[in-house]
């Protein structure tokens, strides 16, 4: 069984991890659509995003959402499952829904907050001089 996940995974956090360590529980195969820079303003570049999830052991594949319509991702991977958070939105696909709750509560939208109170847009995305 194939299972799907989404989400920005800005700034990946620990509520980001134990989503997809439950979520693999459920299926076989593990793909991940991240959201792209154009649907998006995270701090974490698409590219840096992906890598980080194509780098996590739960995880079998990673791909780009272009769109926020799902139906092109569903027809492209083929999943049959599809694993959401408390509080993300059920997609209307002919698959089966799992919905994990009980995830931890640090999560990169805190995360974002935070440092984009904190850090003066000059600053943002800059890596500190060693």
């Amino acid at each position: 069984m194939v299972g799907y996940v989404t989400g920005l995974f800005d700034i990946f956090s620990i509520r980001d991890l134990d989503l997809l360590r439950g979520a693999r529980r459920h299926c076989d195969r593990l793909v991940v659509g991240v959201v792209g820079d154009g649907l998006a303003d995270c701090l974490v570049p698409l590219e840096e995003r992906a890598e980080i999830l194509r780098n996590v052991r739960y995880v079998d594949e990673v791909r780009e959402l272009d769109s926020w319509d799902l139906e092109p991702a569903h027809a492209s991977v083929g999943f049959d499952l599809m694993v959401l958070a408390d509080g993300q939105e059920e997609p209307d696909l002919p698959v089966r829904v799992v919905r994990l709750s009980g995830l931890r509560e640090t999560e990169s939208a805190e995360l974002r907050t935070v440092l984009r109170h904190d850090a003066p847009a000059a600053d943002r995305g800059r890596t500190p001089a060693a």
